[in-house]
């Protein structure tokens, strides 16, 4: 439990606070830096079975950040969500294959970009998984801090959607 929490706070842009000098340093990182660069992934996916025929499509959100020039980075369950799905273990077993019709990401202030789903990678021992965007962008990278100073009793920040859009229509104007 302790490493698929870990990889799924790496997943979505962990920020550890010992890294500042104080929690308004964090806040001002947050809102000018590291908000630009986690986004809102969107997907629709279908199971393609053998006979030809296909399972209803599956719609879900999740978050992502850009962690290299065109290359995000998230969770195993957002961006191959069938790994995590009991119902589809039967389906693989009998030569089923995901299918994408639509996977993209929305950073803040931008339109959605599609993300190549052939281009996914994903690990099998944790919750993370990397892809890349179809089209070259100019997103700020998150960097991840790695200064000795992560640990217990640190304070850390997730940054993400978990709840998909709906709080952020809760808090506009």
């Amino acid at each position: 439990m302790k490493t698929r929490l870990a990889a799924a706070a790496f997943a979505l842009g962990l920020i550890s606070s010992g890294s500042f000098r104080s929690e308004g340093d964090v806040e001002i990182y947050i809102r000018t830096t590291a908000n630009s660069s986690v986004g809102f992934i969107h997907g629709v996916y279908h199971m393609a079975l053998p006979d030809g025929t296909s399972t209803r499509p599956s719609e879900y959100t999740g978050s992502a950040f850009m962690v290299r020039d065109g290359w995000i980075a998230s969770c195993r369950h957002v961006l191959a969500p069938w790994n995590d799905d009991a119902r589809h273990r039967d389906m693989f077993a009998s030569g089923a294959v995901p299918v994408f019709t639509v996977l993209t990401i929305t950073f803040p202030g931008r339109s959605a970009m599609d993300i190549d789903p052939m281009t996914i990678r994903h690990s099998t021992l944790v919750d993370t998984a990397v892809a890349r965007l179809s089209t070259p962008s100019d997103i700020p990278i998150l960097e991840m801090r790695e200064d000795g100073t992560e640990g217990t009793g640190v304070n850390a920040y997730v940054l993400g959607y978990p709840l998909g859009v709906g709080p952020l229509y809760y808090r506009s104007p």
